[in-house]
């Protein structure tokens, strides 16, 4: 007890006595963990920009990504290879201003063409009259000669005037049918109702174009590529619906020819995603889904841009950095699936000399079983 009572005493008289700090104290500062999905989103300064068109080629096949990349083609938001009949079809309107717009032009073109049909019959009868006077004088003058080189000139005259008459007939008629095909257009227009579906839905709704047009939308036409520099990526919708800070990117898809109707396969939901997320960097609006538009009619898919839809576009953004960075270096083997080859535009055969894009690029002969003519 003693040692332990001296111990201490000694401690208390020889310790230097504790001076307190001015300095504040130290702040601990909470460091949040970096997302994973969000760091490796990031692209390096050397990763090749990828513009939306080649991400959704890549997912429906890497091959298919590669020759987008080479030709080096901008994204317009739309597929202009058109697999079909080849028939061809009225123009659709999707403003309803333009669309009345054009049907009152259309109007006056049809009463001016009425106008110059009316003149080519009036001018039949006036040469009609001149032929008789000419005859008349002819007789009188005894100058048959003349007579004759007169009636000659009048016969082409009523040749021409016939030959015109035939083709004003003809412009008639197919102004009357395309101004009927416009007032069918814009009579369905005006009888869809309005409506605006939930932001949140999580799956795809079928609806119309004029569904949403006419619950107030206005419509965009982007001219200039939307670019996110630290994702290195760019694209431009087809159009974009706007109403207030939401913004709707719309691709407009080539038409079906067989029995898929409006069905959605995955690379649909990769470009939609990657339409909201570049609509919601670059215009800082709301984007809370997308729209795919049949090429030809006005029937549209809503593509929702939800969890599911933005792994799968980041996802396939890491794997298409990877594909176009490894060229030189891996060789990308063919799609699972051959019916994706067989309904890809890329591998479409001469008639005669069995090439294709991706035959050319490849090596070798996709299964496409279908010529140049018949195919498109």
């Amino acid at each position: 007890m003693k040692r332990n009572f001296f111990y201490r005493l000694a401690q208390t008289l020889f310790s230097q006595p504790v001076i307190p700090s001015e300095d504040p104290p130290p702040q601990i500062i909470n460091v949040q963990p970096l997302q994973k999905n969000r760091s490796r989103m990031v692209a390096d300064h050397n990763d090749p920009w990828i513009s939306v068109s080649l991400l959704a080629e890549n997912t429906y096949c890497p091959r298919a990504g590669i020759i987008q990349f080479e030709e080096n083609l901008e994204d317009v938001g739309e597929e202009d290879m058109f697999i079909g009949s080849g028939q061809k079809q009225t123009e659709l309107f999707y403003e309803l201003a333009r669309l009345k717009q054009t049907i009152d032009q259309l109007n006056k073109t049809i009463r001016h063409s009425w106008k110059i049909f009316l003149w080519l019959v009036a001018s039949i009868f006036i040469s009609l009259l001149a032929a008789n006077v000419v005859a008349i004088i002819a007789n009188a003058l005894n100058a048959s000669s003349i007579g004759t080189i007169v009636m000659n000139l009048l016969g082409f005259l009523y040749l021409a005037i016939f030959i015109a008459i035939i083709i004003s007939i003809s412009s008639l008629t197919s102004k009357y049918f395309y101004r009927h095909e416009l007032k069918k257009q814009y009579n369905y227009a005006i009888s869809v109702h309005a409506y605006i579906p939930l932001f949140d839905h999580s799956q795809p709704i079928q609806l119309s174009w004029w569904n949403l047009m006419n619950a107030g939308f206005q419509l965009v036409r982007p001219i200039e590529q939307y670019r996110d520099p630290k994702w290195h990526l760019a694209g431009r919708p087809w159009r974009i619906l706007v109403r207030g800070d939401v913004r709707i990117p719309v691709f407009r898809r080539r038409p079906n020819r067989n029995d898929k109707g409006n069905r959605l396969f995955k690379q649909h939901f990769v470009r939609m995603a990657a339409y909201c997320h570049l609509l919601e960097k670059c215009e800082h609006g709301k984007s809370p889904f997308g729209l795919v538009l049949e090429k030809g009619t006005y029937s549209c898919v809503t593509v929702p841009y939800n969890p599911s839809s933005k792994k799968a576009f980041h996802d396939s953004l890491i794997q298409a950095r990877k594909t176009i960075c490894n060229i030189g270096v891996l060789f990308p083997p063919p799609a699972r699936n051959w019916q994706a080859c067989i309904f890809c535009p890329h591998s479409r055969r001469e008639r005669y000399t069995m090439a294709s894009t991706c035959g050319n690029r490849f090596n070798w002969i996709p299964p496409n079983y279908r010529d140049q003519q018949s195919y498109y």
